[in-house]
């Protein structure tokens, strides 16, 4: 985990960071079902997502430049390699907004109404 966790870089960090917040947030939602949980977790959602998005475009513009140094025969593997590492912070994010889903989803659960609908008759 922790070698998942080096690969992605510095990027790692405001993802977790944000995408620790997220679920706090979808666990108050969880608990209280208010919807002003819900909104914050929302837009916590999106900077997760925004911020696992901004440290893969930084590690591909990272491995862009430096494979651009590289003679011919070793920018293939470099940028694959590259690459690979970059989308580490795409990941992290996205596994982050799964769980955040799951935990808002026993909010959202709460928040059905226990009463059957009426049969129409």
């Amino acid at each position: 985990m922790m070698s998942f966790f080096e690969a992605g870089g510095f990027a790692m960090y405001p993802t977790v960071v944000f995408g620790v917040l997220l679920v706090i947030s979808c666990g108050l939602y969880a608990l209280r079902a208010d919807p002003k949980d819900a909104r914050v977790a929302m837009v916590l959602a999106g900077i997760t997502l925004s911020s696992g998005l901004l440290g893969w475009a930084r590690g591909m513009c990272a491995t862009f430049r430096f494979v651009s140094h590289l003679p011919p025969a070793e920018q293939f593997t470099t940028l694959l390699v590259g690459s690979g590492e970059s989308l580490h912070n795409m990941v992290l994010a996205l596994a982050i907004l799964v769980l955040a889903g799951v935990v808002a989803a026993a909010g959202v659960l709460r928040r059905a109404p226990t009463t059957s609908p009426p049969s129409g008759k």
